[in-house]
């Protein structure tokens, strides 16, 4: 007991952060999250997984699925953006014992806007902007409590009504260890650790705009960091009887992010 009290409130301080807030695409790289569910546990989802949409912040918890998932949201508007929406939809399927596949897609549109664009001297008008992902995952599990995760995106951008959109791909890759903690009597606990960098392959995108000329922007390269503690007990229902998966956890983070060049 005196363990989970110390855990608790070193976990409880609050969370240290740092982030690259300025350059390509804000609102997607960091502003729009899968779900709610991820979005209210912030960064550190990238050591809790266990969905489908936890291969946004680290591909490695798509290994906590123990059978199969079907995920869906959506969102709108997006701040100031009234016209935009935000949608996310993903499978995941355990495909041998060791090994979880899933297919992601991310898709964000501002729709209309009187937002422009500068390439070189010459601006242009954003018509109806969108933002896409399409993302094929793969997780497994080389040892008992380590979870190894990629991501291999096809990211799309389209700024313009009459030019096709810019497409460039992608490597995302992960771990998530979990740390099993022995249990006391009708409690069940252990901690977990992830670390993940998105965009490790250090791709670029290069546009087009409506004249024919060319401009390129390099994805971010984020790198993340999470530490978080579960523990659980056992509750005795008159009527169900002993319930055993009900459970409360506490995470703490801290995360960096950076672009490359």
């Amino acid at each position: 007991m005196r363990l989970i009290l110390i855990v608790s409130f070193l976990l409880s301080l609050g969370s240290l952060s740092a982030q690259y807030v300025s350059g390509f695409q804000v609102e997607y790289f960091y502003g729009n999250l899968p779900g709610a569910k991820v979005e209210a546990m912030g960064m550190a989802d990238a050591a809790v997984g266990g969905t489908v949409a936890s291969s946004f912040f680290n591909s490695a918890g798509l290994g906590g699925i123990e059978k199969q998932e079907v995920y869906l949201s959506t969102s709108a508007p997006y701040y100031v953006l009234k016209n935009s929406n935000y949608w996310y939809a993903g499978y995941a399927r355990r495909i041998i014992p060791r090994i979880v596949a899933a297919f992601s897609v991310n898709n964000f549109t501002i729709g209309e806007t009187t937002f422009d664009v500068n390439i070189g001297d010459q601006k242009y008008p954003v018509t109806k902007g969108l933002t896409s992902n399409y993302a094929l995952s793969v997780a497994g599990t080389p040892l008992k409590g380590l979870y190894i995760g990629f991501n291999f995106n096809l990211f799309r951008w389209k700024l313009f009504d009459d030019v096709s959109a810019a497409a460039t791909f992608n490597i995302d890759g992960g771990l998530l260890y979990k740390l099993e903690i022995r249990d006391l009597e009708k409690l069940r606990h252990h901690a977990q650790f992830g670390v993940s960098v998105n965009n490790f392959t250090g791709s670029k995108i290069t546009w087009k705009a409506p004249d024919g000329s060319q401009a390129a922007n390099d994805l971010p390269l984020i790198g993340r960091f999470a530490a978080a503690y579960f523990f659980g007990t056992d509750i005795n229902l008159p009527v169900a009887g002993i319930y055993k998966d009900l459970s409360y956890s506490r995470a703490c983070w801290c995360w960096w992010s950076f672009k490359m060049g």
